[in-house]
C-alpha cells in the first residue's frame, strides 16, 4: 500500500509538473504574442492632435453685454488713452486709434468691440464724430498728435514703435524673436527683420507679382503643399489643411490666398478635398482605438472584455488616452460601442445591459487602419469628398478577405459605419448585403 501511495504521489508531482510547464509556456508565448501585437501597434502611422495651450487674458474679463453699450466703449477709449500717457480732451469725443495700434497693445477686447459695432466710422459717428488715427503708420506719424505724443523719447509706452516700421502684434515679435535666436543673431530689431527679404515671406526670395494669384493657382499650390506634408510627415494629401497650419509652416501667401478666394470651406469643396473636422474625428477616433489596445496590451494582458478605469489610466501615465476617452464621450459609452463591460467594479447600474452587439477592438482598428492606407495612396483632389465605410465587395477586390468576413461578423457595412461614424452610401449598402449573402453560400 505504502508504494503504491508513493506511486501516487510521484505520478500526481508529475503531472503538476506537466501542467506548470504547460502553463509556463502557454504565458510565454501569450506574452510573445502580445509583444508583437504591441510592436504592430506602435509601427501605425498617425497624425495626433496637438493639445491647445490656453494663455491667460491679458486683460480683466468684461461682463457679458458690456460691449453693447456706446458709453462703455467711449470709457475704454479714454482709459486706453490714459494707459499710454496720452492726454485727451474730456470735453470731446476720444480719438479711435487703429487696429495696428490696438494690436501693438494688446488691446484685442477693444478692437473686437470696435468691429462688434460696425468699425471705427460707424463708432466715431455714434460718438459724435471722433477723430480717426490713420490706418496708414506714416501718415498718422505726421498728422495724429496722440501718435507723435507716443512717439516721444521720454514716453515709455512707446518703446517698441518706430516712425520708420509700422507697428505688429505681439504674437508676431515673438515668432520673428525666436527666428532671429535660431539664426544667432546677438542684436536685432525684430521690426525691421519683419520686412527684410526672405524673412516675412521665408518660402520666396521676393513676394509674388500683383495680379499672380487665381483660384485655379491657389488649388495648385495647396495640391503641391499637402503633398509635401504627406511626404514629411505621413498624413493623406487629399485632407484639408487648417488656415493656422499653413501660417505656421511659413506659406502666409498661401493661407491669405486661400482667404481671399472664399475661404477654406470654399477651396475644400472645390478642390474636392475632405474637410478638417471631418479627418480630424477620423483621426482621433484611431489614435483612440490604438492607445486603448497598447494599454490593454501593457496593464492588463491584452483582454478586450473589461474597459478600464479613468482614474488607472491616469495614474499609470496615458494621459492622452484619458483625453481621448473624454473627447469621445466618456468610459460607458466607448465601453457600449465596443462591446465592453464597464461596471464590474462600479456600484451603480446605469446603461447595464445596454449593447450594440459583439465587436472586436482589434477589428475596428485594422479596419480604420486600411481606410487610411487607402487614402494615403490616393493624390488630389480625392475621389470621395467624406471618409466613406468600405463595402464588402471592395474589400473584396483589395485582397482583404480576413476583414470582410469579420465586417459580416460584427453586423454588416452600415452597422459598422454607424457604429465607428464613418459615412455610408444606402445604395452601396443594398449592394452589400447581396455581396455578403455571396460570400456565405460560397462558404457553405
Amino acid at each position: 500500500m505504502r508504494i503504491r501511495s508513493i506511486q501516487s504521489q510521484s505520478s500526481i508531482s508529475n503531472q503538476s509538473c506537466l501542467y506548470t510547464a504547460k502553463k509556463n509556456s502557454s504565458q510565454e508565448g501569450c506574452c510573445e504574442e502580445n509583444t508583437n501585437k504591441l510592436d504592430a501597434i506602435l509601427k501605425i502611422p498617425l497624425y495626433p492632435k496637438r493639445k491647445q495651450k490656453r494663455r491667460k487674458f491679458t486683460n480683466t474679463r468684461r461682463p457679458s453685454a458690456f460691449w453693447a453699450d456706446i458709453s462703455n466703449i467711449e470709457n475704454e477709449l479714454r482709459l486706453f488713452w490714459d494707459s499710454v500717457n496720452i492726454l485727451i480732451d474730456n470735453n470731446s469725443p476720444p480719438p479711435i486709434p487703429s487696429e495696428a495700434l490696438l494690436n501693438h497693445f494688446e488691446r484685442h477686447d477693444l478692437r473686437y468691440a470696435i468691429a462688434n459695432m460696425g468699425g471705427r466710422d460707424s463708432v466715431s459717428e455714434k460718438l459724435g464724430g471722433a477723430r480717426l488715427i490713420s490706418g496708414k503708420w506714416f501718415e498718422a506719424c505726421e498728422t495724429s498728435e496722440e501718435v507723435k505724443c507716443l512717439l516721444k523719447p521720454g514716453n515709455p509706452a512707446g518703446v517698441g514703435l518706430s516712425r520708420n516700421v509700422p507697428p505688429i502684434a505681439p504674437q508676431a515679435k515673438r515668432s520673428l524673436a525666436k527666428m532671429s535666436k535660431s539664426e544667432n543673431v546677438d542684436e536685432c530689431d525684430v521690426n525691421a527683420l519683419r520686412f527684410q527679404a526672405g524673412k516675412r515671406w521665408a518660402h520666396h526670395s521676393s513676394r509674388n507679382p500683383r495680379g499672380f494669384w487665381n483660384e485655379a493657382k491657389v488649388i495648385d499650390k495647396l495640391y503641391n503643399y499637402l503633398i509635401d506634408v504627406k511626404e514629411e510627415k505621413g498624413r493623406p494629401s487629399v485632407w484639408m489643411a487648417r488656415p493656422s497650419e499653413i501660417t505656421m509652416e511659413g506659406r502666409d501667401d498661401l493661407k491669405q490666398a486661400i482667404t481671399r478666394f472664399g475661404g477654406a470651406n470654399h477651396i475644400c469643396k472645390v478642390a474636392k478635398l475632405i474637410p478638417y473636422k471631418e479627418w480630424r474625428y477620423f483621426e482621433s477616433s484611431l489614435e483612440l482605438l490604438v492607445e486603448l489596445q497598447k494599454y490593454l496590451i501593457i496593464h492588463e494582458e491584452g483582454r478586450e472584455d473589461i474597459f478600464p478605469k479613468l482614474s488607472a489610466i491616469q495614474n499609470k501615465g496615458h494621459d492622452r488616452l484619458y483625453d481621448l476617452i473624454m473627447d469621445f464621450g466618456g468610459r460607458k459609452i466607448n465601453a457600449i460601442k465596443l462591446n465592453m463591460d464597464c461596471q464590474s467594479q462600479t456600484k451603480f447600474e446605469v446603461m447595464k445591459g445596454l449593447s450594440f452587439g459583439r465587436f472586436s477592438l482589434g477589428f475596428a482598428i485594422r479596419l480604420m487602419h486600411f481606410i487610411r492606407d487607402e487614402m494615403l495612396k490616393q493624390d488630389p483632389p480625392s475621389l470621395k469628398t467624406s471618409i466613406q465605410m468600405p463595402t464588402v465587395k471592395e474589400l473584396i477586390q483589395k485582397g482583404e478577405t480576413d476583414l470582410a468576413k469579420d465586417l459580416i461578423k460584427y453586423g454588416g457595412h452600415e452597422c459598422i459605419a454607424r457604429r465607428l461614424n464613418l459615412s455610408f452610401d444606402e445604395e452601396e449598402a443594398k449592394r452589400d448585403v447581396i455581396a455578403r449573402a455571396r460570400l456565405d453560400a460560397a462558404e457553405k
